[in-house]
């Protein structure tokens, strides 16, 4: 989202580094240019991989993640078997997707066995008049959904059922829209 800055990046670099083996880092779409250090670079929509694949494989140090079967295949990524169902997907090495990345990243996190998810940049609307941190994305991709609070509702199935299966979820976001989750900054997030 709009809200993310290079300082936040910069803080999670380092928290990631004070225990690597432990402390894992998603990055969504074009985040991977302020955290090119993630250990998964996740982008869903195939589209996206065919604007900026060449450049995050040059430039992203982790595993590249879709669930695009087509451009798994044609950009040699890892791909996870998804649907756009609402709430948590059970099913093993399965997500569900909430029609945006940033739900799909939460999923893979789950998957992964996370404890404790911290968000950062779900701004979840236009901050200050815009929709991402970078910018509108290149060519014809879409920049934010016309569906912004259909994104936002859907958070709330996937909060319930993360808390269900004894997932904490903190929004270090420094904007949101989304509220079904505990707030805090980030340094307070990963401590």
């Amino acid at each position: 989202g709009p809200s993310l800055t290079e300082d936040d990046c910069a803080t999670v670099e380092a928290w990631q580094a004070a225990d690597p083996s432990a402390r894992k880092v998603i990055a969504i779409n074009t985040s991977f240019r302020r955290a090119p250090f993630a250990d998964v670079l996740y982008g869903g929509d195939g589209r996206w991989w065919n604007v900026y694949g060449a450049e995050a494989r040059r430039v992203a140090a982790g595993e590249l993640w879709t669930a695009d079967a087509l451009a798994a295949q044609q950009y040699g990524l890892r791909a996870v078997h998804n649907a756009d169902d609402p709430g948590l997907c059970l099913a093993p090495g399965k997500i569900h997707t909430g029609k945006n990345s940033g739900y799909a990243a939460m999923g893979l996190a789950f998957m992964w066995g996370a404890a404790t998810i911290v968000l950062l940049g779900y701004d979840f609307q236009r901050t200050g008049g815009r929709s991402h941190w970078h910018g509108d994305h290149e060519g014809s991709l879409p920049n934010l959904s016309a569906n912004l609070e259909g994104w936002v509702r859907r958070m709330v199935q996937l909060g319930a059922d993360l808390r269900a299966h004894g997932v904490r979820v903190v929004n270090a976001s420094r904007e949101t829209a989304i509220t079904c989750f505990p707030r805090a900054p980030i340094e307070d997030a990963l401590a």
